[in-house]
């Protein structure tokens, strides 16, 4: 994403100093020269770039445009709005040779496109959200406000399509995609409601469950998860299981995850995992959570105070 540092900060002093990793990537540049001028800064400081592929196309839509949009009466965000923002960023970083991350694509057009730059340029890397590999725009039927995400949910076509390829590195990064509202933005009609849903405490059970389908192996898994984000961010002290690195881990019964088909969408999602799932917990090397229980917490006190 573009950072935009305080108006009085020299931009060579906010790459320096980071704060360039700390801005909205949902607005998007029109202005070509613009974006390409930012672009080559970035690459002069070896600045990451993580922008989400949006263009104005998608100023009035607020799902996936199909016959399902048009069924239900609301505007529709067409899919070669995305990939259009995407190549002219691909191309832009490939003249450039800044460090490029597209945050989610949605599209099986979107892949294609991430997959050929990637065979032309090893500083191009994206990411995936969990929502568009669980769900599709069948599930924001009945007008479920809880369903509105960027990207939207997309066709069940691009959903298989980029969860039948989620094995290969063209994908580098499954992310939450975690955008949390309150109820008073949500349960309002859908045009009006708020983008943005959960994603964290449902991230785990739903990504082993890709994993217990056969479309991904473990290891993979775990590095698109968790190495990968690590190495794109430039994070040298966590990611990985090293001597030296931060020891922020859990220990999860990969056997138990509760993975079951349902027919409601958002219960499968929610009650796909226990927390007797998770065992132990550390922080820091610190085991914080053993055998399932807190061990930074006195209980007796706890409820005492209560």
């Amino acid at each position: 994403m573009i950072r935009r540092p305080p108006r009085s900060t020299p931009l060579y002093s906010s790459a320096a100093s980071d704060v360039y990793k700390r801005q909205d990537a949902y607005h998007q540049i029109n202005n070509t020269n613009i974006l390409k001028n930012a672009f080559t800064y970035a690459s002069n400081f070896n600045a990451q770039i993580m922008q989400l592929p949006v263009s104005d196309l998608d100023k009035y839509g607020v799902m996936n445009e199909s016959e399902i949009s048009m069924r239900l009466g609301l505007p529709g965000i067409m899919k070669i709005s995305e990939t259009i923002a995407l190549e002219r960023e691909l191309r832009i970083a490939h003249h450039t040779g800044v460090k490029y991350h597209s945050m989610c694509i949605s599209t099986c057009e979107s892949y294609d496109v991430v997959n050929k730059f990637k065979n032309m340029n090893d500083k191009i890397t994206c990411g995936v959200s969990i929502n568009n590999l669980k769900l599709n725009e069948n599930d924001v039927t009945a007008y479920r406000t809880f369903f509105k995400v960027r990207p939207p949910l997309r066709s069940e076509n691009d959903r298989s399509y980029i969860l039948e390829n989620l094995d290969s590195d063209t994908i580098d990064i499954i992310t939450s995609n975690h955008e949390p509202q309150g109820t008073e933005s949500k349960r309002l009609p859908f045009e009006e409601a708020a983008y943005g849903a959960v994603g964290i405490e449902t991230l785990l059970a739903s990504s082993l469950s890709l994993y217990h389908d056969g479309y991904i192996s473990l290891s993979k898994l775990i590095k698109k998860m968790s190495y990968n984000p690590a190495k794109i961010l430039n994070l040298e002290n966590t990611g990985s299981l090293e001597v030296g690195k931060k020891a922020d881990l859990i220990l999860v019964n990969a056997q138990t995850i509760h993975s079951t088909p349902m027919f409601d969408p958002i219960t499968h999602l929610v009650y796909s995992t226990s927390k007797s799932d998770v065992t132990d917990v550390f922080v820091e090397g610190l085991r914080i959570v053993e055998n399932g229980v807190c061990t930074t917490l006195n209980l007796e006190n706890f409820l005492s105070q209560v």
